[in-house]
């Protein structure tokens, strides 16, 4: 691939696949001969030449005013090799000015190539880091949404981090038999803990009787002690509400036990 990186009326210096070449057309419009001319001295020194790099023969196909198409041998020269084809010409003053603006089309396209390209460079891969980022967001709230679609809302609750409890106000102080006051803030019920960990009866009603299993391995498991707190005013248990991220702990840590619960 061949990218223009220093035009001029005549000259152009151009990136041929990391090498910076001339075309020996505009080399010859800027003698002031035909390129038939020039070409054929390319082809008589094509031997010398090419010691140091190939010589690079192109041929380009254009539309003659007659119809039909004609065929154009021309050739993609380094900065060696224009130079050296400018000995082999007389020193003209329009050689030694061909000769002049050769060496500069060929520095500023070195110039060129050290300061502008590595800016640009740096500037494309900023703006690919920031693609990356934008389509990694997207990718994780497509992914949150996936979640919230797929999974029932305690589940989704779980994997997104949600770890709010419902709470009601209470207006009744109560109270167990070692005078632990229960209420809203300090106790969680089975039925909250079933929707917390999403286990659902096949009624579709929350599954105490899970959480009831899951807590007595815990305290089994040594994980938790004396959860519970009797109500009396009521006939029901308030769990200590204090000791539900240690039940979290317990619940993400065992696997296992949770495919048999839950049925992952």
């Amino acid at each position: 691939m061949t990218t223009n990186i220093v035009p001029s009326s005549t000259l152009q210096v151009s990136d041929l696949d990391g090498q910076l070449v001339v075309d020996s057309r505009l080399i010859a419009t800027r003698l002031g001969v035909q390129h038939d001319t020039l070409f054929k001295t390319i082809e008589k020194y094509s031997d010398r030449l090419s010691v140091k790099a190939e010589l690079r023969f192109k041929i380009e196909f254009r539309e003659r005013a007659q119809g039909g198409k004609s065929k154009v041998r021309y050739a993609l020269l380094d900065e060696r090799q224009a130079t050296l084809l400018m000995t082999y010409s007389r020193n003209t003053e329009q050689v030694l000015d061909c000769k002049d603006a050769l060496v500069d089309a060929f520095d500023k396209a070195k110039r060129i190539i050290k300061t502008v390209i590595p800016d640009q460079n740096d500037r494309i891969r900023e703006l690919e880091l920031e693609l990356l980022v934008r389509q990694a967001d997207q990718k994780l709230l497509d992914t949150r949404d996936a979640i919230i679609k797929l999974q029932p809302k305690a589940i989704a609750d779980r994997i997104l981090g949600v770890t709010e409890i419902a709470t009601t106000e209470i207006r009744t102080k109560i109270v167990d038999d070692s005078g632990f006051v229960l209420n809203a803030a300090n106790t969680v019920s089975k039925t909250e803990l079933a929707n917390r960990y999403g286990f659902v009866s096949k009624s579709g009603r929350a599954d105490t009787k899970t959480v009831t299993r899951l807590i007595d391995e815990a305290i089994a498991a040594g994980a938790i002690s004396q959860p519970w707190h009797d109500v009396r005013v009521v006939a029901s248990a308030g769990f200590d509400a204090a000791l539900v991220p240690v039940l979290d702990r317990f619940f993400d840590a065992n696997p296992a036990t949770r495919q048999r619960w839950m049925g992952e």
